[in-house]
């Protein structure tokens, strides 16, 4: 056993395939980072409490590996646009302001249909053109190129835009309060997921999806040890790639071995095996593990004790010493690898993802 010790210690530290990662990268999605932002209005505190949960909602789910996360983020953008467009008509009542809600309708149209796309994502914007007759104009810069809606600002329609919020200048005002309660969605998704993280966030989606394509197959144990010894990469501070190393305990399989000092027609029989401590580096298609075989063998013991090596993430074979020069080779057939669902690998090692 020391000398299997021996030998899986000395392939961790193989020069060339050290385990020592870079520090680990993570994209947070806690209320931590909305906690500089701007107290909203009474009127509008239901609507920014909505825009930072959608905004964590949307930053939980946004890797959309799954079929389960992409409707949960299509289901949060629609839950903050159809709130847009309600505190808009909480805010600014009247025929008058039919042109601004038309607006808020194409921006919505469009957020909802490339939620994907920071360049869709920014919030509905607002400029006053005093030099041409005070128009206030209301638009989608992805939209309006030219011809922005837009209305002229008198005292008559600042007035009645007070009537809704009595410390209010007046209707830009309004509209600027609106847009800081929205603000907590539009700074997390648009600015800091989609824009200062795009990079980051590319890469783990494709390490993810090569993750599960390529990686051996790991039951809830597997992903559990691995969890506790992949440094802090699964310490709940968001989303994060996935491991460097896969680790195996107690992993369960099948092999076909052969014992060599065994009469003629014993030599070759289907074993049960149990790797007891393993690892794989699975972008290097290689790894080791600790194994035991067990067959009803009566020339010699049941059970014997050696090596699995794995290939491609997809072969393995090894070598057990039952005992005097009894000793055996085997190829693996891991049922697991067939029949398990590698998403649900996925799903186990997101939900240590957050707390």
């Amino acid at each position: 056993m020391k000398k299997l010790a021996f030998l899986l210690i000395s392939f961790l530290m193989l020069p060339n395939l050290t385990l020592a990662s870079d520090e680990p990268e993570y994209i947070p999605c806690s209320e931590s980072f909305f906690a500089d932002g701007p107290t909203p209005l009474p009127q509008l505190k239901e609507y920014n409490e909505l825009a930072k949960s959608v905004g964590i909602q949307v930053c939980q789910n946004v890797l959309q590996i799954t079929d389960t996360e992409k409707k949960e983020v299509a289901k949060a953008v629609n839950e903050f646009t159809s709130m847009t467009k309600a505190s808009f008509g909480q805010m600014f009542k009247g025929n008058e302001f039919n042109f601004m809600h038309d607006t808020v309708d194409v921006w919505a149209s469009l957020v909802n249909k490339h939620y994907n796309n920071p360049n869709y994502l920014g919030f509905i914007q607002s400029t006053l053109d005093v030099d041409g007759g005070n128009q206030w104009q209301v638009f989608v810069t992805k939209y309006h190129t030219i011809n922005r809606p837009s209305i002229s600002v008198d005292k008559a329609l600042n007035d009645q835009c007070k009537t809704v919020i009595k410390s209010s200048n007046g209707c830009l005002e309004n509209f600027r309060f609106i847009s800081d309660a929205a603000n907590p969605f539009v700074s997390l998704v648009k600015d800091n997921i989609l824009t200062t993280n795009a990079d980051l966030l590319r890469n783990m989606q494709a390490d993810w999806n090569l993750f599960i394509e390529e990686a051996r197959y790991q039951t809830p144990l597997d992903v559990w040890l691995t969890t506790k010894l992949s440094d802090d990469l699964f310490e709940g501070k968001g989303l994060s790639g996935p491991p460097t190393v896969q680790y195996f305990l107690l992993h369960p399989s099948i092999v076909y071995e052969r014992i060599g000092n065994l009469p003629d027609g014993d030599q070759d029989e289907v074993a049960l095996a149990v790797e007891w401590f393993g690892v794989n580096l699975w972008k290097y298609k290689m790894g080791v593990s600790i194994v035991s075989t067990y067959q009803d063998i009566a020339e010699t013991s049941d059970v014997g004790t050696g090596l699995m090596f794995h290939v491609d993430n997809a072969y393995s074979f090894g070598f057990t010493h039952r005992g005097k020069n009894d000793n055996s080779v085997f190829i693996n057939f891991d049922l697991l690898q067939l029949i398990g669902d590698k998403k649900d690998m996925y799903k186990a090692y997101k939900a240590n993802m957050f707390y």
